[in-house]
């Protein structure tokens, strides 16, 4: 599935010991977006996922805002852009 191109992945029902990381490594890390399922489970459980991750500060970053940014960034820049053109 990751291959088909801009697929993107949250990590919300991934279980277990290192599965995001594991995730990260499969899809390759700029794929992958912080979900947590809220309210459905504790979002104390989704950041617990990344801290026990093993990944490195900068990864960290991009699970939680740098690849959601990349994501949304041409939606937000095209919603503008319509906006300025009314």
């Amino acid at each position: 599935m990751s291959s088909a191109g801009e697929v993107y992945f949250e990590f919300s029902m991934v279980e277990g010991i290192g599965g995001v990381a594991r995730l990260a490594q499969r899809v390759s890390l700029e794929r992958v977006l912080f979900g947590s399922n809220f309210p459905l489970f504790y979002f104390e459980a989704a950041l617990l996922k990344v801290q026990e991750s093993g990944l490195d500060e900068t990864q960290k970053h991009a699970l939680f805002e740098r690849n959601a940014r990349r994501l949304f960034a041409p939606a937000a820049s095209a919603r503008l852009s319509q906006s300025r053109s009314l």
